[in-house]
């Protein structure tokens, strides 16, 4: 039988759970985005900061910093792990309701925030919080409604709306940038519970998945499939995102560059163009195929950037230069690593079995958990190195392309259980895109061969 299957009309609910399905993500993107500028903000930095006589500006600590930062990816993994339970149990549609609830509860904090830079830390982490909850609803709840040639488009969305959430952060704070008053950056915040009353609008209209409905139990895990999905969202995040997203504003202040709440702006908007550029080329292109070059686009980038900042002097010709390889690192991994972490973290997990939430929470809590790494050292590690932190995720992306080589597999246009067939079959990564498939409606739960997928891949 061939592997690929010509495309059919898609209902127009697949689209709404392809669109609607994504808002969710979009809060946690909002977050990420005003924080990463608001660092930036003097009015933000005056209510919460300190003054640096040798830099003559108001800041935050490296501690302030790095706590800012790291507590929300603690939130983030807390999520992640009673996620899966809520997931199970209530299914995904009630799953993102609660996660709605949790997002305005968290910004009902940051809001009334006055002074105390524990209790806006603590609004930030609930936050997070739900945003881990979303990362393990979210692209099982795309991957298990998806015809599979849209697959690889409707699991990129989840990462195309934390863009487009943390476009519109970095707008706002952009426009209040001159607003004299705290509003500068409490605007941001309250406008956040805007993403939250849209899920609540669009939840009645969003179906339960069908794969939720029809099967329980329990099964044994599948260690080359969570190698992979694992795997993927390690290298996702060590390859420079955290930093990129959270400390780019402070980085190039570092190296003198000036408008760095505009370049927040444009950043976001690269990452969105980068979005829509990846969610056409994954369901064509494929997944190994786009990771291998990207890996050492983004190596190059991140070793030019290092280059250029060792120097102690810095220009402005070297910032801008700075600043243009920063843009090209952003789009390439948003058109590529960025969405095809998450399309192959959907579709590796085994169809029909209780451990395909449980695998996708690992990958989550291995990215996030990654994350958390980078964004409580990074800032330590910035001000002991300067630029030359580029150069350790610019390795990392080295090692990224050799992680692809070894082990993801070409899964483009495979149905759900063509994958699990091929899985079953040892078919190694380089040949998943030429097998020929034996059934298109594989039981990753029936024999072959006399084998179970159990006998064939459990740990």
């Amino acid at each position: 039988m061939s592997s690929s299957n010509p495309p059919r009309e898609v209902p127009w609910l697949i689209w709404v759970v392809a669109i609607f399905g994504s808002v969710s993500s979009a809060g946690f993107g909002f977050d990420q985005g005003w924080w990463a500028s608001i660092m930036s903000s003097t009015q933000f930095t005056r209510v919460f900061g300190s003054y640096d006589p040798a830099q003559q500006a108001w800041s935050l600590s490296d501690r302030q910093q790095s706590l800012g930062t790291g507590l929300g990816y603690v939130g983030v993994i807390l999520g992640l792990v009673c996620g899966t339970p809520l997931n199970e149990k209530f299914g995904r549609r009630n799953s993102l309701w609660l996660q709605s609830v949790v997002v305005t509860a968290g910004v009902a904090i940051e809001a009334s925030c006055q002074d105390s830079y524990a209790q806006f830390l603590v609004g930030k982490a609930v936050v997070y919080f739900a945003g881990g909850i979303a990362s393990t609803v979210i692209p099982v709840y795309q991957g298990e409604c998806a015809p599979q040639h849209l697959r690889g488009m409707m699991t990129s969305l989840y990462n195309a709306f934390l863009m487009v959430g943390g476009f519109c952060a970095a707008l706002i704070v952009y426009l209040c940038r001159h607003v004299p008053s705290d509003w500068a950056w409490r605007s941001v915040v309250v406008a956040q519970a805007a993403i939250p009353a849209m899920g609540w609008l669009s939840l009645p209209f969003l179906p339960e998945s069908p794969y939720w409905l029809l099967r329980r139990g329990r099964h044994p895990i599948h260690f080359r499939r969570t190698l992979i999905a694992v795997g993927a969202q390690i290298f996702q995040q060590a390859q420079g995102i955290s930093f990129a997203a959270n400390y780019q504003a402070v980085f190039l202040e570092q190296i003198g560059f000036r408008q760095v709440l505009l370049m927040s702006v444009i950043v976001y908007i690269i990452g969105i163009v980068g979005n829509l550029t990846g969610m056409f080329m994954a369901d064509r292109l494929g997944r190994r195929n786009v990771l291998l070059p990207a890996s050492g686009i983004l190596g190059s980038c991140m070793l030019t950037i290092s280059g250029l900042t060792t120097p102690s002097t810095s220009s402005s010709s070297l910032s801008i230069a700075v600043v243009v390889m920063l843009m090209l690192w952003f789009f390439t991994f948003q058109s590529t690593w960025g969405p095809l972490a998450w399309a192959i973290t959907a579709e590796i997990p085994p169809t029909g079995t209780a451990v395909r939430e449980k695998m996708v929470t690992l990958a989550g809590f291995s990215a996030y958990g990654t994350g958390l790494i980078i964004v409580f050292v990074n800032p330590y590690t910035q001000a002991a190195i300067g630029g030359k932190v580029a150069f350790i995720y610019g390795a990392l992306s080295v090692v990224a392309a050799v992680f692809v080589w070894l082990f993801v597999p070409e899964t483009k246009r495979r149905s759900l259980e063509e994958i699990d067939e091929m899985f079953v079959a040892r078919v190694p990564p380089r040949e998943f895109g030429i097998y020929q498939c034996q059934s298109g409606a594989f039981d990753a739960e029936k024999t072959v061969d006399g084998k179970t997928s159990v006998d064939e891949e459990c740990v």
